[in-house]
């Protein structure tokens, strides 16, 4: 759901010698999403959990700045003393209520103790945009020491809290049904968030509806580094309890049923991710 991933994973070593490697679990980067209607702001993924077997574990923790491309701009931001965890100390709230009209402005954001030429070097890489935002990515990974014993299966767990991009629209033909990426939304679907919105072009108010749009990303294509395919595959998505006016949308390659009036389920058999996943819940307010 938009509140938690919990992934549970049954790795069955098949060799007759144990198996001794690094696990890495990597976290969709993100990113400040400045101006736009984003409701949520990078958070403290510090509740990650892993259990192997039942019992945790201890882990540690990489965090990269990279640019949209992927490139590594890490050493890069370290030298200059910029805490690029916390996006420079980047403080959205002067932006969001008019206080200042530019991030340039900003009182303790360590992006303006920078010369002219670092940051356009940030600029050129895109990084930075001209009134100084940020726009490059944190790209964590979870990584520890994992051992499979030979002819066993292993059970691994981690739940942690998801990072939340949100928008909303007063507009059915807006397109920000799908803000970053394609939803896949059926026609149906698309036609109800239409005839909701309707009574914005008569009303005198004009934003007397809106849709709220909330999306999360999962990476699964890392999946193919192990022995494919995945023998059973089961995705469970979840939306708010007994909310009629509540809808998941994503582009699955499988088909969803649904199992309760707040679960869906998808399974899939020598299953070979070939995308990350890209999960969207609207609500109609």
């Amino acid at each position: 759901s938009e509140k938690e991933i919990s992934v549970q994973y049954e790795f069955e070593n098949e060799s007759k010698n144990e198996v001794d490697v690094t696990i890495g679990f990597p976290i969709p980067p993100f990113g400040i999403e400045w101006p736009s209607n984003t409701q949520s702001y990078p958070p403290d993924f510090g509740n990650f959990k892993v259990m192997v077997n039942g019992v945790e574990v201890k882990y540690l923790v990489e965090v990269k700045a990279v640019t949209e491309n992927g490139e590594d701009i890490t050493n890069f931001l370290k030298e200059k003393k910029i805490n690029y965890q916390i996006f420079g100390g980047f403080d959205i709230q002067p932006l969001a209520d008019g206080i200042i009209d530019s991030a340039n402005k900003l009182p303790n954001y360590e992006i303006n103790t920078l010369s002219k030429e670092e940051k356009q070097f940030l600029i050129s890489k895109g990084a930075l945009r001209e009134d100084g935002t940020p726009l490059w990515l944190n790209k964590i990974t979870y990584y520890w020491n994992q051992k499979f014993p030979s002819g066993k299966v292993t059970k691994i767990s981690h739940t942690y809290t998801p990072y939340v991009g949100g928008a909303f629209t007063y507009e059915a033909d807006s397109g920000a049904f799908e803000y970053p990426g394609s939803a896949c939304i059926d026609p149906a679907l698309h036609e109800k968030f239409s005839k909701h919105l309707a009574i914005n072009k008569v009303s005198p108010r004009k934003f007397e509806r809106s849709v709220d749009i909330q999306w999360v990303r999962y990476i699964l294509v890392t999946a193919n580094s192990w022995k494919m395919p995945i023998k059973n595959f089961e995705l469970i998505l979840r939306k708010q309890p007994m909310n009629p006016k509540s809808f998941i949308s994503l582009c699955w390659d499988g088909s969803l049923k649904k199992i309760s009036e707040t679960e869906f389920r998808g399974a899939i058999k020598n299953f070979k991710p070939e995308k990350d996943l890209l999960i969207y819940w609207y609500n109609l307010k």
